[in-house]
């Protein structure tokens, strides 16, 4: 496959660009008399009308050059969208980063990182991991630290050379994968302020698409150069590890949704790529095979790796918020679920791009069905605020907020939406209720407008004279 010396821009992006408006309702508020140009803007959502109230265009993008904005003051405390009363939000602008024009960033789930790849894509190849994939020596990563007055770089020692950035994160810190010249591929962590680099899996094979879970294990692919299709490996904390051997199909990127012991993973055949569910669920620490298989459902009727990684590209790996949201649901804190429980019949819906629907669609492991989402969708998450259950869906026209009966609950097939973005900005989540949601969205071939969504602090009522 040959390589573009043109700076390309993300799956989910340029799906974004080609494709047509999806006909969704915009809820806008107008501004406060208390907000000025640095403060942010207040978006509200109403799930009980299906009329625009009037229309405050967005403010323009940052430059990186402006002084950074502030949270401004209190304006309205959100009701629960079940009210006929307005949800609102705070949008404020955090900066313009640049990076590589294909790997989405990653977020650390205190919301108080971001890892960005830079420089020249990689090639095809090597983001796919095949046969022919090179060092990325012309990739660098950049972390930042995220404040209040925006998003500053951190300076780290060189991180191994060709290394890209992987597909997970935790609050320690992310995920690299390094190509090698010799055909071979390790997965290491790296420290989000030490920049000390841990090797996690560094056999003599390639070892590709890894993830982390809640509870610190990694799940990764692994196979010899020229073998046409990949085992599926958990590596626990302590350094055990676990095998489902490749068989009749090839997996390639596993992801943990909103259960630990719950792995999901793409499987590749000649009939297609399949979205398939293991339990993994060892009783004993002799046990070192994965399963067993509790579902399997069809993306797509190609085997083209390239539309796996598109499934999976806007995924965040691990949800940060979906444990604390499960447990609340369960139980309270002196109350909490059986460790190793399945939490909500297969805890928090997994949502990912389908290509035979054409959107992004959630599958509930609970019902074994798919819930597709808004038309033409590319990414989703589930809101992290407790008390405001729904979505937040990037679609062709911006970034709408959907609201759920609670937090495992499909979005209903006609609801509100309110369009709180009209660029399809790419959400993750984090559990940091000051910061609860960060987006991502095109400044250009190499740069990204990053956002903070959350809440307007509430109102504190005046004193009762007595």
């Amino acid at each position: 496959m040959r390589r573009s010396n043109q700076p390309r821009l993300p799956l989910v992006f340029a799906l974004a660009a080609i494709q047509t408006a999806a006909g969704c309702v915009t809820v806008r508020s107008e501004p406060s008399p208390r907000e000025s140009a640095l403060h942010p803007r207040l978006v509200s959502a109403s799930p009980e009308s299906n009329q625009p109230a009037p229309d405050q265009p967005p403010p323009n993008p940052p430059t990186g050059t402006e002084p950074p904005v502030q949270p401004g003051a209190p304006v309205a405390r959100p009701v629960p969208p079940t009210s006929s009363a307005m949800l609102r939000f705070s949008i404020f602008p955090l900066g313009t980063i640049e990076y590589d024009g294909q790997v989405l960033p990653l977020v650390s789930p205190d919301a108080r990182f971001v890892v960005v790849q830079a420089g020249l894509a990689p090639t095809w190849p090597t983001l796919l991991a095949l046969d022919n994939a090179v060092p990325a020596i012309t990739t660098r990563l950049v972390v930042y630290r995220v404040e209040k007055t925006g998003l500053s770089p951190l300076q780290l020692p060189v991180l191994p050379e060709g290394a890209i950035m992987g597909r997970s994160c935790d609050a320690e810190g992310f995920l690299i994968e390094q190509p090698r010249a010799d055909g071979t591929r390790a997965i290491a962590k790296v420290a989000w302020t030490s920049g000390r680099v841990e090797w996690l899996a560094d056999s003599p094979a390639i070892n590709a698409h890894g993830v982390l879970s809640q509870s610190g294990d990694l799940a990764y692919t692994t196979r010899k150069k020229g073998s046409p299709k990949a085992d599926l490996v958990i590596r626990t904390r302590d350094g055990k590890l676990r095998v489902r051997p490749a068989g009749d199909v090839g997996y390639l990127f596993p992801i943990y949704a909103g259960e630990p012991k719950t792995l999901f993973t793409l499987a590749r055949s000649q009939g297609g790529i399949d979205l398939v569910a293991l339990r993994d669920a060892p009783t004993s620490d002799a046990d070192t095979a994965i399963g067993p298989v509790i579902a399997t459902r069809s993306l797509s009727l190609s085997s083209d790796p390239a539309l796996a990684y598109q499934c999976t590209a806007a995924l965040q790996v691990p949800p940060p918020h979906a444990i604390a949201l499960d447990a609340r649901a369960a139980g309270s804190e002196s109350n909490p679920p059986a460790p190793g429980a399945i939490v909500g019949a297969g805890g928090t819906p997994l949502s990912l791009f389908v290509p035979d629907l054409g959107r992004t669609a959630e599958f509930d492991l609970a019902s074994g069905s798919w819930n597709p989402l808004s038309e033409k969708s590319i990414a989703a998450v589930r809101s992290p605020i407790v008390d405001h259950p729904g979505l937040f869906v990037a679609v062709p026209e911006g970034l709408v907020f959907t609201p759920t009966a609670d937090h495992r609950a499909p979005a209903p097939a006609r609801s509100a939406m309110a369009r709180l973005l009209d660029t399809p900005y790419v959400p993750r989540a984090t559990a940091n209720p000051d910061l609860p949601l960060i987006v991502f969205g095109p400044a250009g071939p190499t740069k990204l407008t990053v956002m903070g969504v959350g809440l307007p602090p509430a109102e504190i009522p005046p004193p009762e004279n007595k």
